[in-house]
C-alpha cells in the first residue's frame, strides 16, 4: 500500500519517508543490525543495497542506507558518492 499510494501520488515523500523509518525501526534492531553487518564481513565487508529505481530519484533502498547509518553508526558507513544521493 505505501508503494502503490506514493506511484499514485496519494502519498508524499515525506509521509512515505515517514512511515518506512517506521517500518524500520519496527524490524531491525540492534541484533538484527549486528547479523547484517556480521554477514557483510563474512562476505567481503560490504553490504550492497540495490534496486530498479532510476539513478537519483527517491527510492526506498536509499532511505534504509540512510536509516541505517544514522541509527547504527558504529556498524554501519555510507559508500555511496554524492551525486548518487538524491537530494529531497
Amino acid at each position: 500500500p505505501m508503494v502503490m499510494g506514493y506511484k499514485r501520488g496519494r502519498m508524499s515523500q515525506e509521509d512515505y519517508t515517514e512511515e518506512y523509518y517506521r517500518l524500520l525501526a519496527q524490524r531491525i534492531n540492534t541484533d538484527r543490525a549486528a547479523e547484517l553487518r556480521r554477514w557483510g564481513n563474512r562476505n567481503g565487508n560490504a553490504i550492497t543495497f540495490l534496486c530498479y529505481c532510476k539513478n537519483g530519484s527517491f527510492c526506498h533502498t536509499h532511505l534504509a542506507v540512510q536509516w541505517l547509518c544514522e541509527h547504527y553508526p558504529n556498524l554501519f558507513e555510507d559508500g555511496r558518492q554524492a551525486q548518487e544521493v538524491p537530494q529531497p
